[in-house]
C-alpha cells in the first residue's frame, strides 16, 4: 500500500510539473492600437455581402447601405471598400460590422473565395510571443479555406490552426510564435472562405491581446 501511495504521489507531482511548464508566464504586454475596437463609432447601417444588393443611385449608397471591408481605426483592410455598386463582385471580400449593447466589436464574414485581412504593423524584439484573439461565431460552421488570425512577416506567417469556430460560442484563439531576432511584421485578423453566407462563419472579435512570454 505504501508503495502504491508513493507512486500515486510521484505521478501526481509529475503531472503538476508538466502543467506548470506548459503555462507561459507573461514578460510584458505589447500595446496595440485600438485592440478592443473601442475607438470609432460602430456601423449601424446594413452591410451587404454582395455589392449588387446595394441601392443603385449611380454614385454609391449615400449611407443607405454599405458593402465590403469598412475602415477600422488602427487597422488596415487588404481590400478596403469604396461602397460603390459594381456588378462584378464574385471575388470581392465581404465584411459585417456589429456591436453589442456595451462594446464595439469587429465583425466579418467572407464568402465565395474572399480572403480578408485586417492588419496592424508592430515591431517586436527577439523572443517568444502569445497572441490571443477573442472570437464569437454568430452563425455558420463551414470549414475555412484559410485562417488568417495571427502574426505575419514578409517571410513567414504564424496563424491559427483552427478550421472551424463553433456557432454561438466564444473562443479564445491562441497563437504562439518565436522570433529569433528583432522583427517588424503584422498582427492580422481574418479568414478565407469559399461558399455562401449561409455556411460562412459570422465572426465577431471583441479584443486582441499580444504578450511577450517566458515559455
Amino acid at each position: 500500500m505504501k508503495k502504491r501511495l508513493l507512486f500515486s504521489m510521484v505521478a501526481g507531482m509529475f503531472v503538476l510539473a508538466v502543467n506548470a511548464q506548459n503555462t507561459p508566464s507573461i514578460i510584458k504586454k505589447v500595446e496595440l492600437q485600438n485592440a478592443d475596437f473601442s475607438q470609432g463609432d460602430p456601423v449601424t447601417t446594413t452591410i451587404r455581402t454582395y455589392d449588387y444588393d446595394m441601392p443603385d443611385n449611380g454614385a454609391g449608397s449615400d449611407g443607405e447601405g454599405l458593402f465590403g471591408m469598412q475602415p477600422i481605426e488602427g487597422w488596415t483592410a487588404n481590400y478596403p471598400s469604396d461602397n460603390i455598386k459594381v456588378m462584378n463582385t464574385s471575388s470581392d471580400p465581404a465584411r459585417e460590422d456589429g456591436a453589442n449593447a456595451k462594446d464595439n466589436v469587429l465583425g466579418m464574414v467572407a464568402v465565395w473565395g474572399s480572403d480578408i485581412k485586417y492588419t496592424q504593423e508592430v515591431s517586436l524584439p527577439a523572443g517568444d510571443y502569445m497572441l490571443i484573439v477573442k472570437v464569437f461565431n454568430g452563425a455558420g460552421t463551414g470549414t475555412l479555406t484559410k485562417n488568417n488570425m495571427g502574426f505575419a512577416t514578409a517571410d513567414k506567417s504564424y496563424v491559427s490552426s483552427k478550421t472551424t469556430y463553433p456557432a454561438s460560442t466564444w473562443t479564445n484563439d491562441t497563437i504562439f510564435f518565436q522570433l529569433a531576432a528583432a522583427t517588424t511584421g503584422n498582427v492580422q485578423l481574418g479568414y478565407a472562405f469559399n461558399s455562401g453566407s449561409g455556411s460562412a462563419p459570422h465572426l465577431f472579435i471583441d479584443a486582441v491581446e499580444l504578450y511577450q512570454i517566458d515559455p
